[in-house]
C-alpha cells in the first residue's frame, strides 16, 4: 500500500515538475512557502489526475481542492469515528467541514448502539445486544446515564515504617522516600491535613513574566485581538485596545483565579476563574488555550464545555525568544485589531498590516474570478482572510499579502456546480456553476420545510335570481275567405277557425 501510495505522489509531482508548492509534504512547509496553500485532500488537476496537497492558484496547473483549503496556517478539520459514528476534531491540515464530516457519519436507520457511561458516547452495536437502541434515542439518554456503582476500594492500611506526604496537585497522602522534608510516619494525621489548599498569590512559575496575544474562539466570539500579561502577581487582559480586566491573580492545582479591579469583564471584586494549558509549540511562538469560566463560578471541565453558556475560549501565542517575534507589553492603545491578528497567526509570512486589498475580490461571478487573473480561485463558500476580514467567493494572494482560508470547495480549474436546498421537497437541487455548496454539506442540513398555507378561496357571489320569464302572447286565427285557409292573426282558437272557415 505505501509503494501505490509513493507512486501517486511521484506522479503528481512529475506533472507539476515546475511547482515550487508540490515538493511540501506536510501542512506547515507548505504554507512557509509564499504563495502556496494546504488542502486537506489531495487536489485534482484540470487533466484528472491526483496532485500533492499543497497547491498555489498562480503557481500550480490548475486545480481543485474538495477538503479545506488554507493559504494562512494549518487548520483542524473533523473527521468520523466510525465507532462511535460521532464527528471528532482532525489533526491540523486534516479532515473535511463539519458540516460535511455529520452527512458521512449519519448513522443508518437500522443501526442500534449502546451507551458507554464512562465516555457518555453511543457505540455501534450488534443487533440484539442487550440496552441496545435507535441513535436517536441513545443521543438523549446517554448524557445523563451514570456508570454502575463501583465499591469502594478499602484504604490500604499503612506499611510499618512507610513515611508519607501530601500531594497538593491530588490532595492524597502519598508515599515519600526516606529524609523527604515534611514527610510523616502518621498516615491518619497526613491525610486530615492534606485537603483542598487555598490558592497561592501571583500566577504559576511559567506564567510569570509573560506576554500572550491570541483571539476568543468561543462561540458567538469578539472578533478582537487579545493581548494578556502576566507579571509576579497581577494579570492584565487587553480586548481591542481596551482594558477588559486588570487585578491580582493567584493559583492552585485546579486552575488560576483572576481578581477584578478594573475594566469591563466583570464588576470589581469578581474572581473570574480560568485554566491556560500549553497545546503546542512552533519555530517562534509557543501555543495554548486559556478557558474561563463565568465570574465567581467554576472553572469549565474542559475546551468544549467553555465554548457556550457566557464562558470564554482564547487561544494564546508568546514567543520563544527575542528576535523576529516580538510582541510589545499589553498596554491599552489604539493599535488595531487587524495588525495583531496577523502577527499571531503567521509570522513568518510577513503579513502587512494594512486592509486587506485583494485584486481577485473584484470578480461578481466564477467565470469572472477564473478569466481575471491566474491567480484568482473560487471558492463555493465566501473567504476570511489572515486579518479576520470576511471577504468575497473569489480570492488570491497577491504574492503572499493577502492570505485566506476557503473552507469550502476551491478551484483555479473550472466553476464546478453547487447545490442548494429546495425547502419544498428537502432535496438538494444544482444551483448552478460556481454557486450552492458541495453535495455533502447541503444534504447535512436541507430539510422540507412546512407546507405554505394555500390563500383563502374567495366566496363564490351569489347567483343572481333568474328573471321571470315573459309571458308569451297569445296566438289566434281568423278565416282568409279568398284562400279559405285560417291564418295566425286573429283571435279565434285553431279549432273554431277550422270549423268556420269551409265553402
Amino acid at each position: 500500500m505505501r509503494k501505490v501510495a509513493g507512486f501517486l505522489i511521484i506522479g503528481a509531482l512529475l506533472v507539476a515538475a515546475d511547482d515550487p508548492c508540490a515538493p511540501a509534504g506536510d501542512c506547515n512547509s507548505c504554507i512557509d512557502v509564499k504563495g502556496c496553500g494546504w488542502c486537506s485532500e489531495p487536489v485534482i488537476y484540470d487533466t484528472g489526475k491526483t496532485g500533492p496537497r499543497c497547491a498555489g492558484a498562480d503557481l500550480s496547473p490548475k486545480f481543485t481542492c474538495t477538503g479545506l483549503y488554507n493559504t494562512i496556517a494549518c487548520v483542524a478539520g473533523w473527521k468520523c469515528n466510525k465507532a462511535t459514528q460521532q464527528c471528532e476534531m482532525a489533526e491540523p491540515g486534516e479532515g473535511v467541514d463539519k458540516d460535511a464530516c455529520d452527512a458521512e457519519c449519519k448513522a443508518s436507520p437500522t443501526d442500534v448502539f449502546t451507551c458507554d457511561t464512562d465516555l457518555h458516547q453511543c457505540v455501534k452495536a450488534m443487533p440484539g445486544t442487550p440496552g441496545a437502541m435507535s441513535i436517536d434515542v441513545c443521543m438523549q439518554q446517554c448524557p445523563h446515564m451514570t456508570p454502575p456503582p463501583v465499591p469502594p476500594t478499602p484504604p490500604k492500611p499503612p506499611k510499618p515504617g512507610a513515611l508519607y506526604k501530601c500531594n497538593l496537585s491530588t490532595n492524597t497522602c502519598d508515599e515519600a522516600p526516606a529524609g523527604t522534608p515534611g514527610a510523616t510516619g502518621d498516615k491518619d494525621a497526613c491525610d486530615k491535613s492534606c485537603k483542598k489548599q487555598p490558592p497561592h498569590p501571583g500566577p504559576p512559575a511559567p506564567l510569570a513574566n509573560t506576554v500572550w496575544r491570541g483571539l476568543f474562539v468561543e462561540n458567538n466570539y469578539m472578533g478582537n485581538e487579545v493581548g494578556v500579561k502576566f507579571d509576579d502577581v497581577n494579570v492584565e487582559i487587553v480586548v481591542g485596545g481596551s482594558l477588559y480586566l486588570k487585578g491580582p491573580v493567584a493559583h492552585n492545582a485546579s486552575g488560576i483565579f483572576m481578581t477584578v479591579n478594573m475594566g469591563k469583564a466583570s464588576l470589581p471584586g469578581d474572581v473570574i476563574p480560568a485554566n491556560l494549558t500549553i497545546v503546542g509549540q512552533g519555530p517562534e511562538t509557543q501555543l495554548a488555550t486559556m478557558v474561563t469560566g463565568q465570574p465567581n463560578g467554576a472553572i469549565p471541565s474542559d475546551t468544549d464545555a467553555a465554548m457556550t453558556n457566557g464562558n470564554r475560549v482564547l487561544v494564546l501565542n508568546k514567543c520563544l525568544s527575542a528576535g523576529a517575534c516580538s510582541f510589545a507589553v499589553v498596554t491599552p492603545t489604539a493599535r488595531g485589531a487587524t495588525e495583531l491578528s496577523m502577527e499571531v497567526m503567521k509570522l513568518s509570512k510577513n503579513l502587512p498590516t494594512v486592509a486587506v486589498q485583494d485584486k481577485c475580490a473584484a470578480a461578481a461571478d466564477c467565470p469572472d474570478c477564473l478569466a481575471l487573473d491566474p491567480e484568482c480561485g473560487w471558492c463555493s463558500t465566501p473567504v476570511t482572510y489572515a486579518s479576520g476580514q470576511k471577504g468575497g467567493k473569489c480570492a488570491g494572494e497577491n504574492g503572499g499579502k493577502t492570505p485566506y482560508v476557503c473552507t469550502g470547495v476551491y478551484s483555479t480549474d473550472a466553476c464546478l456546480i453547487g447545490y442548494k436546498c429546495d425547502n419544498t421537497t428537502g432535496q438538494c437541487v444544482p444551483a448552478g456553476k460556481g454557486a450552492g455548496e458541495t453535495l455533502a454539506t447541503c444534504e447535512a442540513s436541507c430539510k422540507a420545510g412546512p407546507s405554505p398555507t394555500p390563500p383563502p378561496t374567495p366566496p363564490t357571489p351569489p347567483t343572481p335570481p333568474t328573471p321571470p320569464t315573459p309571458p308569451k302572447p297569445s296566438v289566434g286565427f281568423h278565416c282568409n275567405y279568398t284562400t279559405l285557409k285560417c291564418d295566425q292573426t286573429g283571435s279565434l282558437s285553431q279549432e273554431q277557425c277550422t270549423g268556420l272557415c269551409v265553402k
